[in-house]
């Protein structure tokens, strides 16, 4: 949105270039931060309730309206205005992954895995294997709290590829979702898979 010019990332490297260093400050160091990093991992869980994510959004309109200039007579009218429009932005964002209960993965994240497997990988596949796409392709990885295994078709592969999740993150809700879960993904020696729910 800032640099519409710039294309997205087309080849593995760069996309692990680009993305990295947030992945590593947000979700590692910054929640082994002491204090801060406490205190990041209770503004996560609230942001899994509706009305947590209200009371953050009240004491941020308090802080952010204390801090201000303490004369002006609409203060309180101000206030208001400001958490209802803040609480509207945030009922208008789409809900997380995980809260997406109906498919094990949904349009965004399809169409995400789409362009990463037919674009990205599949440019990684020909430049390392000579420009040949291999026959028979089983692609893992780990998104999100619903596991699953399925066989999907993709633009560029011959035949569908074997795609495996193993769901990656943990279960951190007391409502239980029946796609919600972990699963281990075992290799044997033969490249067969199996991937066991847990």
């Amino acid at each position: 949105m800032i640099f519409p010019e710039r294309k997205r990332p087309g080849v593995i490297g760069q996309l692990e270039a680009e993305n990295f260093a947030w992945i590593d400050f947000l979700w590692s160091t910054l929640g082994r931060s002491g204090d801060v990093g406490e205190h990041m991992g209770l503004v996560y869980a609230k942001m899994q309730d509706n009305h947590q994510v209200g009371r953050l959004t009240t004491n941020f309109v308090a802080a952010w309206i204390a801090r201000t200039n303490p004369f002006r007579p609409l203060k309180a009218v101000e206030a208001q205005q400001l958490e209802w429009m803040l609480s509207g932005l945030l009922t208008q964002m789409r809900p997380l992954e995980k809260h997406r209960v109906d498919h094990a993965l949904s349009a965004d994240a399809l169409q995400g895995l789409q362009w990463f497997v037919q674009d990205v990988i599949r440019e990684q596949i020909l430049r390392e294997n000579h420009s040949v796409i291999p026959q028979e392709i089983s692609f893992l990885f780990g998104h999100t709290h619903k596991p699953f295994q399925e066989a999907m078709s993709f633009t560029g592969y011959p035949i569908p590829l074997n795609v495996y999740n193993n769901g990656g993150w943990v279960v951190d809700t007391v409502k239980i979702s029946p796609l919600h879960g972990a699963a281990v993904l075992l290799i044997d020696e033969s490249l067969d898979i199996v991937s066991l729910r847990m």
